[in-house]
C-alpha cells in the first residue's frame, strides 16, 4: 500500500501514473527563461496549469529526476522573469528537441529550430 507522501517503495511512480493518467489532457507548456548570464533558456512542462485568472496565477512543475535544480526554476527565482506558451500540436517536434538535457549554459532554441517572440 502507498502512502500519500509516497514513501514505500515504488509507490512515488504509482502515485504519479494515477496523476497523469487521471487528469488529461493535460495541457504542455513552453515556458521560456533568461539566466542571469542572459543565457536564453527553452523547456515543455506537461504538468503545468491555471490556478486563477485575478491575480493571474499560472503552475507547472519543474521536477527532476536528478539531484540538479533544473535551469529554468534557477532562472525565474534569479530574475523574477518567465514566458509561457501553450504548445499544440504542429509544435511537438520542437517541444521534444527542447526536452533534452542541456547542460548548463547551453540555450535550447537553437536546436528546436523556433522563433522568440517579444513578450508582454
Amino acid at each position: 500500500m502507498c502512502t500519500a507522501d509516497g514513501t514505500l517503495h515504488g509507490c512515488r511512480r504509482k502515485l504519479y501514473a494515477i496523476f497523469v493518467s487521471g487528469i488529461v489532457p493535460r495541457p504542455v507548456a513552453f515556458v521560456s527563461s533568461i539566466s542571469e548570464d542572459g543565457v536564453e533558456n527553452l523547456a515543455p512542462f506537461s504538468w503545468f496549469n491555471q490556478v486563477a485568472p485575478n491575480p493571474p496565477l499560472i503552475s507547472f512543475s519543474c521536477l527532476t529526476s536528478s539531484q540538479q535544480e533544473k535551469d529554468t526554476s534557477r532562472d525565474i527565482k534569479a530574475t523574477k522573469g518567465f514566458t509561457v506558451n501553450i504548445i499544440s500540436e504542429p509544435w511537438v517536434e520542437q517541444a521534444n528537441a527542447a526536452s533534452i538535457a542541456a547542460p548548463r549554459g547551453v540555450s535550447e532554441w537553437p536546436i528546436t529550430g523556433l522563433t522568440r517572440a517579444p513578450s508582454v
